[in-house]
């Protein structure tokens, strides 16, 4: 049995009680910047490492290594005769990096879907007791269709240009019973769409209003962020790029009470200065808070958020009235 999730603790834990496995991790966060459509897996490794540079993150040759291992793992397990057991929660990340690989499957190697199982979880992995989590791999379910037509289709929808296929995938009806936690997790992310009625996503929207009510430190900023949601899926560094995206744009809206520049990790490295900041929010920022119309000129920020370019020349919005995407910003066409 070869087990794939996104930790190494997950393999700690089922390792102590017992479980006889081998453990490859199975770790991207495929909700920060630029997901290509490409389905070779190390030409995927290699633009993700691209896309980690990109953001600053400058162990990227660490990261394009361990991506390449787990590859050739995964790879050789599907080869194989071994069983694989998928062990992935519930949030947006987790969720991305199962579709990846049950549509790589779908679509490369129908065979090995007979020995494909998946663990379903319905908290976050940390939040289960190691024998808890042996029973559930014990008890994962095999794949049929309709499950693979679900995270195949997912995924499509996930690396496509076109952000109108989350929309259909959302309203496509499915008898698959993953079907709740992957729809919840694309409902998720469509919120990091720039809101119509603001420009900003809901994690910018978080930070903002954190920053208001009094916290300024970029740490306690982070697990401020994590109690917002119910199934927390930044980790640490990928919201400090979310927080130097509002520090660093050319109309910032939160900035360091210092006025200095926002220090961003891990690239410069000066980890006590980087939590030592104390940042607070812009003239900007506060208006948008107060629904200020007069102050959303120069946004959104240009983003990736998977497959989609978010630009002045592409520009989506996630309309919370209609739950729907939209092309038409409710406000800052009167700008």
């Amino acid at each position: 049995m070869r087990v794939f999730s996104k930790e190494e603790s997950t393999a700690n834990a089922l390792s102590s009680v017992g479980l006889e496995a081998s453990f490859t991790a199975w770790r991207d966060a495929l909700h920060v910047g630029r997901v290509s459509p490409l389905w070779d897996l190390n030409a995927f490794a290699a633009d993700r490492a691209e896309v980690y540079r990109e953001l600053n993150w400058d162990e990227d040759h660490v990261f394009l290594d361990d991506m390449q291992l787990r590859n050739e793992e995964f790879l050789e397990a599907i080869n194989s005769d071994q069983e694989l057991v998928f062990v992935f929660d519930p949030n947006l990340g987790d969720q991305l990096q199962l579709c990846q690989i049950l549509a790589w499957i779908a679509t490369h190697s129908p065979k090995a879907v007979e020995r494909s199982r998946i663990a379903l979880l319905e908290k976050a992995l940390p939040e289960y007791k190691p024998s808890e989590l042996a029973e559930l791999v014990g008890e994962a379910s095999k794949l049929d269709f309709d499950d693979l037509e679900l995270f195949r289709s997912a995924w499509l929808a996930f690396i496509s240009p076109d952000p109108r296929f989350l929309d259909r995938f959302l309203g496509q009806e499915c008898q698959s019973r993953f079907e709740s936690n992957l729809k919840r997790a694309t409902n998720r992310l469509l919120r990091e769409y720039p809101s119509c009625e603001n420009a900003l996503s809901l994690t910018e929207c978080q930070v903002l209003d954190a920053v208001r009510l009094g916290v300024h430190q970029p740490q306690t900023l982070f697990e401020a962020c994590r109690e917002a949601e119910g199934f927390p899926f930044y980790n640490n560094w990928e919201l400090w790029t979310v927080l130097n995206r509002l520090c660093s744009a050319e109309q910032p809206l939160v900035t360091v009470e210092s006025r200095d520049r926002f220090l961003c990790p891990p690239k410069d490295l000066a980890w006590t200065d980087f939590y030592e900041q104390r940042l607070v929010l812009t003239d900007l920022g506060q208006g948008i808070l107060e629904g200020s119309n007069d102050t959303l000129r120069g946004l959104p920020f240009p983003r990736w958020i998977c497959g989609v370019e978010i630009s002045e020349k592409n520009p989506w919005f996630w309309n919370y009235a209609t739950q729907s995407l939209t092309r038409e910003p409710n406000l800052l066409a009167e700008v």
